[in-house]
């Protein structure tokens, strides 16, 4: 038996083409920018109660920002930047873009994989900046991991189920993250005129609604080539690989995934 206590190959049919969830409790806080609040709808953000990503990973790439010289990693799949916030004392607001994937500086990354811990195990690592679980622990046997499934509920699953359930949502529309619509990186200044330590939504073309700025983020532009040239993303069979294997991970966590979390940790 593995360290899971399960026959891993027979579990691995089980989740398909999902890998991990990777959580970030507070973008802002992880890429250092927790004094810059936004605007949205033209009025400015008095106060950010979240700001949530979580995203399924499907494939990590490592690279460096031409311009800077600074080494990046690019993690691909589906997700969401979620946020509550308030224009006016008492009156929260919720909103959320879809991303296609997260871009953060080696550093940055590293940082928050050996930031202070909440869990340190051979099965699960948690740190107060970022948080991933793997799938194969989530489908263990009820009886067992009674302790980190605990944890689980009540660091991840209970104050940031909101979240888990825009994902859902992102995951249960057939339109969502499509190839036609391009990529929606999530990034920290990535070759943009934005300062350092920024929170942009680069994408390949202006997208209506979804380009309308938010809270936390100081710009979402049509300006994703940068990334995509630099990590090698612009080929078509590239690509439509890619987005080929992003709405299979948005099935899985629909019909595998969202629902053995929730039976794991109610």
């Amino acid at each position: 038996m593995s360290y899971f206590d399960i026959d891993i190959n027979e579990m691995k049919k089980k989740i398909g083409n999902l890998t991990h969830i990777l959580f970030f409790p507070s973008w802002r806080q992880l890429i250092g920018e927790l004094e810059y609040k936004g605007n949205y709808l033209g009025q400015s953000v008095i106060e950010i109660v979240k700001d949530n990503v979580v995203i399924l990973p499907e494939r990590i790439y490592t690279g460096q920002d031409n311009s800077t010289g600074v080494p990046y990693v690019l993690i691909i799949g589906p997700g969401v930047y979620y946020t509550q916030f308030s224009l006016s004392p008492g009156k929260i607001i919720r909103d959320h873009r879809e991303i296609t994937g997260i871009l953060l500086p080696i550093e940055i990354y590293e940082l928050a994989q050996g930031a202070a811990s909440i869990v340190n195990s051979d099965k699960l690592r948690m740190t107060e900046l970022m948080m991933s679980i793997p799938f194969l622990l989530i489908l263990t046997k009820q009886t067992t991991q009674m302790f980190l499934r605990g944890v689980i509920a009540r660091i991840i699953i209970h104050p940031y189920k909101d979240c888990f359930n825009q994902l859902l949502s992102v995951c249960k529309d057939p339109n969502s993250l499509s190839k036609d619509e391009g990529f929606k990186i999530l990034s920290e200044g990535f070759s943009t005129n934005t300062t350092k330590n920024s929170c942009v939504i680069l994408t390949e073309k202006h997208l209506d609604d979804y380009t309308k700025i938010t809270a936390g983020l100081r710009a979402i532009n049509p300006d994703v080539s940068n990334i995509t040239n630099q990590f090698q993303l612009t080929g078509n069979e590239m690509r439509t690989a890619i987005f080929d294997n992003i709405q299979m991970i948005k099935k899985d966590y629909l019909n595998i995934g969202y629902p053995h979390l929730l039976d794991w940790v109610p």
